[in-house]
């Protein structure tokens, strides 16, 4: 593959990965205003929630869509690090509400809007670093 053509697989698989993380991060801010706004879950254990559902949705979707991973015999082990890599922006996301929100007394929308930004960034890097960096380098053989 030439360097164009890397490129161009780059930025398609970039792409395909914030489509992924913009409906991630959609299903995680639903959740946690709906947990918030209607059932009176706290803002830290509502982001928590709302992580899980766009965790699990969004590691499927990268798995056989952003990656194009065709085998399964590596999902449990990518699966790992995946979740990994996303307990991670986790952390950066509580770090963000809990600093905005709990702290500074910044409005929960404004610390999670801040923390959707941020989060995918670092996810990202990581992922593609790590997470999929095996199967990524078994597909092109």
């Amino acid at each position: 593959m030439n360097m164009k053509q890397s490129y161009k697989t780059w930025i398609y698989t970039v792409t395909k990965y914030a489509l992924v993380g913009l409906l991630g991060a959609g299903i995680h801010f639903f959740s946690v205003v709906v947990l918030v706004e209607k059932i009176r879950v706290n803002p830290l254990i509502s982001s928590v929630i709302g992580f899980v559902f766009s965790l699990i949705f969004s590691f499927f979707l990268n798995f056989f869509w952003t990656f194009k991973i065709k085998s399964n015999k590596t999902m449990l082990s990518t699966s790992i690090k995946y979740t990994i890599v996303s307990l991670s922006g986790l952390i950066l996301n509580l770090l963000i509400m809990y600093i905005m929100n709990d702290l500074l007394g910044i409005w929960y929308i404004y610390a999670q809007l801040t923390s959707t930004v941020l989060v995918p960034v670092n996810n990202f890097i990581l992922n593609r670093a790590w997470a999929f960096k095996n199967n990524l380098e078994k597909e092109k053989l």
